[in-house]
């Protein structure tokens, strides 16, 4: 594309397209890791470890769910 178009700032509204492109990300994935792969976790007893997951506030939706 450089050899048959130049602007100012070139690369940089390249990047800004390609991350912004709906296609391209569908194609590609994310390509991160996640932080902590899942694994079983082994207690004592019943409710000895309890895992929570705080999320919020989160949005109506149109049914108000």
């Amino acid at each position: 594309m450089k050899t048959v178009f130049t602007w100012y700032k070139m690369s940089q509204d390249i990047t800004e397209h390609i991350q912004n492109c709906t296609i391209c990300n569908k194609i590609k994935g994310t390509g991160k890791k996640p932080k902590a792969p899942l694994m079983d976790y082994r207690v004592g007893y019943p409710l000895d470890r309890i895992g929570i997951d705080i999320i919020g506030p989160l949005t109506l939706t149109r049914k108000e769910e």
